[in-house]
């Protein structure tokens, strides 16, 4: 390798790093364009575009599927690790996002089978922002401090701009452009249902861009599960060999598993907490 090609590869970012940001991009903003408009999608009436049910029942919806929603990369990170390989989990949880949100679309407003498409989303999110994640420090090397740091800028940069965005669209398309007015120009059936047609055809958009791009772009990193290796025998032959976990292996999952604990309580109460500031503000605009 020339002196000129390993100046190039140290001043700049691998393909695979763009296409990670793409996908966190993708992923926030989507996600974003219909998290604000969650509970107005749980509690207005059938007729309004929602689903009818209680504030209560919504309220404990939300909480137990963001909850859940908190713990299950847990889970999607050792499945990934032990039989998946990154790659093959990101285009799983991507098509699979799609499949949920379509089933937004599709019944709405038929509960059950809407929540049947929560929990087939909240499946797919076990695979996803954990594993876009990892991909980027797979890009680099343990002695690469510098450039891995930058490369998490540019990824924590693309969640920013996608859930900047993400209410914006997905405001404008449930109250002003799928919205049904009346003569007098006020709501009355919003387009929720078409919110969420939106994210799930981006989702397979972003499924079918990183099914095209992962095999130029990513090439080998992420491609196989990392928890199995092969080593070479005496014969030439490979095997399979199983990494055992190290002491600080141990402390460091133990540490993790602490704060997934408390950071699933927090977002639980965090989501309970908006929500309700979401309704209050609903209704001082009502009696208004």
């Amino acid at each position: 390798m020339s002196v000129e090609i390993k100046k190039v590869e140290k001043f700049h970012h691998p393909k695979g790093l763009w296409l990670a940001c793409m996908g966190m991009c993708a992923s926030s903003y989507l996600k974003y364009a219909v998290s604000g408009i969650a509970i107005f999608f749980y509690t207005y009436q059938i007729k309004e575009g929602g689903l009818g049910l209680s504030e209560t029942d919504a309220g404990k919806l939300i909480s137990l599927t963001v909850s859940i929603g908190a713990l299950v990369p847990v889970l999607g990170s050792i499945i990934t690790e032990r039989w998946l390989g990154i790659q093959k989990a990101l285009l799983l949880s991507f098509f699979f996002q799609g499949v949920a949100y379509l089933f937004f679309y599709m019944f709405t407003p038929n509960v059950p089978l809407v929540l049947v498409g929560i929990f087939i989303n909240i499946f797919a999110s076990a695979f996803l922002n954990n594993n876009l994640s990892a991909i980027v420090g797979l890009l680099y090397s343990n002695k690469d401090h510098s450039r891995k740091d930058a490369a998490y800028g540019f990824f924590y940069m693309a969640v920013n701009i996608g859930s900047f965005f993400g209410p914006i669209i997905g405001g404008l398309i449930t109250d002003k452009w799928m919205a049904v007015k009346n003569s007098a120009g006020e709501i009355v059936t919003y387009g929720y249902k078409y919110a969420y047609l939106m994210v799930s055809i981006g989702m397979f958009i972003t499924c079918f861009i990183f099914y095209i791009l992962a095999p130029k772009w990513l090439k080998e990193v992420g491609k196989y599960p990392e928890g199995k290796k092969t080593k070479k025998m005496n014969d030439n032959a490979t095997a399979v060999v199983k990494e055992k976990l190290t002491d600080t292996d141990k402390r460091r999952i133990v540490a993790m598993i602490i704060i997934f604990v408390f950071a699933t309580m927090y977002w639980a109460a965090y989501f309970q907490t908006s929500y309700r500031l979401l309704i209050q503000s609903m209704q001082w605009q009502t009696s208004m």
